[in-house]
């Protein structure tokens, strides 16, 4: 049984807080896949100029193929591949984990000031992909593979490779800043 007294207490706290996030400037993701709510969830999200999926969305992924998104300060952690293939995503001054990977097959991948973590390969293959600047740390697990079509700027940060075995695959010359290699005395980096 749903006790709706309840149900409407509880709805009533998500909407102020909600309500609050928007007076703020935060980003609201809108997500809605039934068919009976996709055109309702899309009218709204644009109405409000905030991001939204209504196609299936795998647990655990993200995809990035159209608008930006902006971490604004928010720790964001993707448990599967992250994909970048379009337009923006602004990283912010809390930590970016991407525990399935990172591919940036267009658009633009900003670190901020905060620290990238990813653990799996790192992929550019076109767009761009900016390292974090200042004390922020791009980290990765996996192989770094960087072909001809993707740019990617040091933008005086550090880059570390933290996994086991790494493997740094480049089209032509990469510029590093400040680069560390291992956590450990098994590290192997080939390049």
């Amino acid at each position: 049984m749903i006790d709706l007294e309840k149900t409407a207490k509880e709805f009533e706290q998500a909407l102020k807080y909600i309500t609050s996030l928007a007076h703020e400037g935060k980003t609201i993701v809108f997500i809605g896949t039934k068919i009976q709510v996709k055109e309702l969830v899309k009218a709204t999200a644009e109405a409000c100029g905030m991001p939204y999926v209504t196609e299936r969305w795998l647990g655990g992924t993200f995809t990035n193929s159209s608008g930006t998104y902006d971490a604004n300060g928010l720790a964001t952690t993707v448990t599967g591949l992250a994909t970048i293939s379009g337009d923006v995503y602004q990283a912010s001054t809390a930590l970016q984990k991407f525990d399935g990977g990172l591919t940036v097959s267009g658009g633009t991948f900003t670190g901020s000031t905060g620290s990238v973590d990813v653990n799996g390969d790192l992929i550019l293959s076109s767009g761009t992909l900016t390292a974090p600047t200042g004390a922020g740390i791009l980290s990765v697990s996996g192989n770094w593979t960087h072909t001809a079509g993707g740019t990617f700027d040091p933008n005086g940060g550090t880059v570390t490779f933290d996994g086991n075995a790494s493997t740094v695959n480049v089209s032509s010359t990469e510029t590093f800043n400040n680069l560390t290699v291992g956590k450990n005395n098994n590290e192997v980096l080939t390049i």
